[in-house]
């Protein structure tokens, strides 16, 4: 499990695991737990127009890392959420360090508004390099485990809370 800091305004998260924390642009990380990744496939349905309001506002996409890529997931995440999603793959190429190094550039330079990963398809240490690179653009991260659906719409849900 990747370990994220928690503010001390937040001091009623600090004795609980990632699973329960919220995600927020001051670095804090959320996780999501079994029931949110047991959820079936739904039809692929749009978000209220109300939906992820900050996020679309903001205009710029959200970077989903870790695994192979899966068009139809990820073309199925945007129509749902309304959201542009650039899904970078950590299976290409070896260990996928290389690509995590990239992305943890491109997060730096502001591409993103907000980041999840997929803990389950990438090393710690990945991890880790993603998350100070959030940090450091002030930009949402959350964990999406293996990248179902509900997962990641879950997430989605944590950046604007």
């Amino acid at each position: 499990m990747i370990a994220a800091s928690v503010p001390a305004g937040d001091a009623a998260l600090a004795g609980r695991e990632p699973d329960a924390q919220h995600a927020r642009g001051d670095g804090v990380g959320a996780g999501l737990g079994d029931a949110a990744e047991e959820a079936p496939e739904e039809e692929a349905v749009p978000a209220a127009p109300e939906a992820y309001a900050h996020l679309k506002r903001d205009g710029r996409p959200i970077l989903l890392f870790g695994g192979f890529v899966v068009e139809e997931k990820r073309r199925s995440l945007e129509r749902r959420s309304g959201l542009t999603v650039q899904w970078i793959s950590n299976e290409r190429n070896g260990n996928g360090d290389s690509e995590c190094e990239s992305a943890a550039r491109q997060i730096r330079s502001g591409q993103f508004a907000g980041l999840i990963m997929l803990n389950e398809l990438m090393s710690h240490r990945q991890g880790d390099t993603l998350i100070k690179a959030a940090k450091a653009a002030g930009i949402n991260h959350a964990v999406g485990k293996k990248g179902g659906t509900a997962a990641l719409l879950t997430a989605l849900d944590l950046f604007e809370k």
